[in-house]
C-alpha cells in the first residue's frame, strides 16, 4: 500500500485520492520532485523512476497538476524539506479537515497562504532560519495537532 503521504486533492471537487501502485512496475512508494521551491512538481516511483505530473480526478474529470493538488504547507515543507513527509501530511490534513471547516479557520488559512511563502523562501535559503522555524513553530504545531487527534480518537 502507498504511504499516507501519497494523497492528492482535486482542485475542483476537493475529492481526495490515495495514489495507487505504479502502472509501470507496481511500486507503491513515491518521492516528490520540484522545479524550484514552488515550481511545477511531479511524483516519481521509487522503484522504477517513472514520473508523472498530471492526474485526472475520477469524480469530476478535472486534470490536476501534482503541485496544485498537494496544497502547499509552505513553512512546514521548507522545515522538513519535502511536501510528502508525515509531518507535512498531518498539518495539511488538520488544515483541510479542521481549520477550513469554520469561518475563523478559513481566514487563518488565507492569511497564512498570503504571508508564508516569503518566510518559507528564507528558510530554504538560510539553514539557521529553517532550524529556528522548526524548533519554535513547526515542531510544536505538529505535536499539538497529534495531541488533538489523539484526544479526538479517545473521545470516539
Amino acid at each position: 500500500m502507498p504511504t499516507a503521504a501519497t494523497k492528492l486533492v482535486c482542485v475542483r471537487c476537493q475529492n481526495t485520492i490515495t495514489v495507487g501502485n505504479c502502472s509501470n512496475c507496481g511500486g507503491d512508494s513515491y518521492k516528490y520532485w520540484s522545479i524550484g521551491n514552488f515550481g511545477n512538481g511531479s511524483l516519481e516511483c521509487r522503484k522504477c523512476s517513472e514520473q508523472w505530473a498530471i492526474w485526472t480526478c475520477k469524480s469530476c474529470g478535472t486534470k490536476n497538476t501534482i503541485d496544485k493538488s498537494m496544497k502547499e504547507c509552505f513553512i512546514a515543507t521548507a522545515v522538513y524539506q519535502g511536501k510528502i513527509t508525515p509531518e507535512v501530511t498531518l498539518l495539511r490534513s488538520y488544515r483541510d479537515n479542521v481549520l477550513k471547516q469554520s469561518k475563523l479557520g478559513k481566514l487563518m488559512v488565507r492569511v497564512y497562504e498570503r504571508t508564508s511563502p516569503p518566510i518559507a523562501e528564507m528558510a530554504y535559503s538560510h539553514n539557521m532560519v529553517r532550524l529556528l522555524l522548526g524548533k519554535l513553530i513547526v515542531n510544536p504545531a505538529v505535536e499539538i495537532v497529534k495531541h488533538i487527534y489523539k484526544d479526538k480518537k479517545s473521545q470516539d
